[in-house]
């Protein structure tokens, strides 16, 4: 089984990481983030070539698993198009019909998980939450934060095959947010005090274990030990 990453700060576009987005999935909607790699930015660079070619090799290993057991779906592996879960960023002008796209020279780095699972003793379906910590790898509860928030998401890429083509997909565990990116709202107009009561911020803990049907991720050890880059 392929291990935990985390990817290095980056910026985050079009992140559904707190209400999951049912645009495309309205029966399972997912938690998404493309997380931009600045490749201006050496460490950038380097990491994104070291996951390219370590998801190549998983991709690349899976193959080999399946033409090993023959049949038909060894045939279509052999030919299988390999599709990385890695785009070109676009810088996007105009609206409608005079939306132009060009490419800015950095990359994506798409990242997904399924906000409900199977639970294997009940049978249920359940809701997932994606963790999120602070800087000081404390949980925190946030609404929708938006694009240009800075992050570190802790991910597990897995290789699958649909309809004759080889998918490498990075299934979210949890983020760690480093600059927080929000929009407006009616609370912007209260004021701050200092006596009155204050809240602790937590999280909800109603995110599945590794062994729990549906769920492509795993619990997250966010202590010194953690993974990081170790592909």
């Amino acid at each position: 089984m392929a291990k935990t990453i985390l990817t290095p700060v980056t910026p985050a576009k079009f992140p559904h990481l707190v209400t999951p987005n049912d645009h495309f999935n309205k029966e399972n909607p997912t938690y998404e983030t493309k997380q931009v790699f600045d490749m201006e930015n050496e460490e950038h660079v380097a990491w994104l070539e070291r996951f390219r070619e370590y998801g190549k090799k998983l991709v690349e290993d899976f193959r080999a698993e399946i033409v090993k057991k023959g049949g038909k779906p060894a045939a279509q592996a052999k030919k299988a198009e390999v599709i990385l879960p890695i785009e070109e960023d676009y810088d996007v002008e105009g609206e409608g019909e005079d939306q132009t796209f060009t490419a800015n020279g950095n990359f994506v780095l798409k990242m997904k998980q399924y906000s409900l699972y199977k639970d294997k003793k009940t049978g249920e379906m359940k809701m997932r939450t994606v963790p999120l910590i602070d800087t000081a790898k404390n949980p925190v509860k946030t609404g929708d934060f938006y694009s240009g928030s800075k992050l570190v998401v802790a991910f597990r890429p897995n290789v699958s095959m649909v309809q004759g083509k080889l998918y490498l997909t990075c299934y979210i565990e949890a983020v760690q947010i480093h600059e927080l990116a929000t929009g407006h709202s009616a609370l912007d107009a209260f004021g701050v005090f200092e006596d009155g009561f204050k809240g602790a911020a937590t999280s909800d803990e109603s995110t599945p274990d590794s062994d729990e049907e549906g769920s492509e991720g795993a619990s997250v050890n966010t202590g010194e030990d953690a993974p990081n880059f170790n592909f």
